[in-house]
């Protein structure tokens, strides 16, 4: 954390204030080359951190993920059905290996080209009108 103040004694306070609370943490939870849950386990940080985060959104709950990656590669297949999704042809590559395991049949439009999207959405009604039992929306 970046801090500055004229007050020199101020700032040292601070450092030892940020000092001792890395060394406790150190102390209590270790060290590692990564911080994913799924491979050194849920902590009480992890949870705490997650109640906040749902009280602070006004959702029954959070969840946390170590990176951006791993949060849309695993909560788009995780939290999407099987079926048609519609995606722009210019998303990111996390977003396509997210869709991928999705295992959904995902339909692409020209990159901000809503013209091309609602084409290729008309042409999924009328796919829809041949074969309704297929049909859903989620």
């Amino acid at each position: 954390m970046a801090t500055a103040a004229e007050q020199w004694v101020l700032v040292e306070m601070v450092q030892e204030l940020y000092k001792a609370a890395a060394l406790a943490s150190l102390k209590k939870y270790g060290v590692g080359t990564c911080g994913p849950t799924g491979f050194y386990g849920t902590f009480d940080v992890h949870l705490d951190l997650e109640d906040r985060l749902a009280k602070f959104m006004k959702t029954e709950e959070a969840i946390i993920y170590s990176y951006g990656f791993a949060t849309v590669a695993s909560a788009i297949p995780a939290y999407s059905k099987r079926g048609d999704m519609f995606v722009d042809r210019a998303a990111c590559f996390a977003i396509q290996k997210g869709l991928q395991a999705s295992r959904s049949d995902i339909k692409l439009f020209k990159h901000n080209d809503m013209t091309h999207l609602e084409h290729l959405l008309k042409e999924q009604e009328m796919e829809d009108e041949k074969n309704p039992c297929k049909a859903w929306v989620t």
